[in-house]
């Protein structure tokens, strides 16, 4: 079994597959400021949805990377890397956007989480990078699909979010709002992480 989790997102995911994809149990938690410290109790519930009283049978963990907030995605990242080096299980990584562009199915669709500051991040099945306003109202005019997991009314009273979901919104028949990501689109993309130790995307040169 294969232990999948993410919080680069608006919350927490984890979910439980088998080899093939199959899911066994997935929970998702909203955001709130005390995520940091449930993920053991998260964890816990994960393995009572799939029926299972421990973790002994699980062998792989896979983490997403982001990008994303830069708190929020070492929540997973950190919970991930603590579980790996001290049960011995083998850890892995994957790009959460490029996730959630193959999420979709569509190999063209544009993948799309706010960034801050006037950027975005941004998959459109090449490298994830981070663009201005301008140029992703460029992406969007051309995208065949869009798709982002920041869903309306997930977040409130967050004026930076809000004005991404306005231009998005611009995209009506195209777009995909995303409340979970798939165990397929998370295995498809998953990569080894050097030296044993999952980290996050960095795309911008501060961090």
């Amino acid at each position: 079994m294969i232990l999948c989790l993410d919080s680069s997102g608006p919350g927490v995911q984890f979910s439980l597959t088998d080899d093939s994809a199959g899911e066994l149990g997935c929970v998702v938690a909203e955001p709130r400021s005390e995520l940091s410290r449930d993920m053991s109790g998260l964890y816990a519930l994960l393995l009572d949805a799939a029926g299972l009283e421990d973790g002994s049978g699980i062998k792989r963990i896979l983490v997403g990377q982001g990008p994303g907030t830069f708190i929020g995605t070492r929540v997973a990242l950190s919970f991930a890397n603590g579980l790996a080096s001290a049960s011995g299980m083998e850890l892995t990584q994957f790009d959460s956007l490029r996730a959630m562009q193959l999420a979709t199915g569509n190999p063209l669709a544009l993948a799309v989480r706010d960034a801050r500051r006037g950027q975005y991040y941004v998959c459109d099945g090449q490298l994830t990078r981070l663009v201005d306003e301008q140029q992703l109202s460029e992406l969007l005019d051309s995208a065949e699909h869009v798709v982002s997991d920041m869903v309306p009314g997930v977040l409130q009273n967050d004026r930076s979010l809000a004005h991404m979901q306005d231009l998005l919104a611009r995209c009506s028949g195209r777009l995909q709002w995303l409340d979970r990501l798939p165990a397929g689109a998370m295995l498809a993309c998953a990569e080894p992480c050097p030296e044993g130790y999952a980290e996050p995307v960095y795309l911008r040169g501060y961090l």
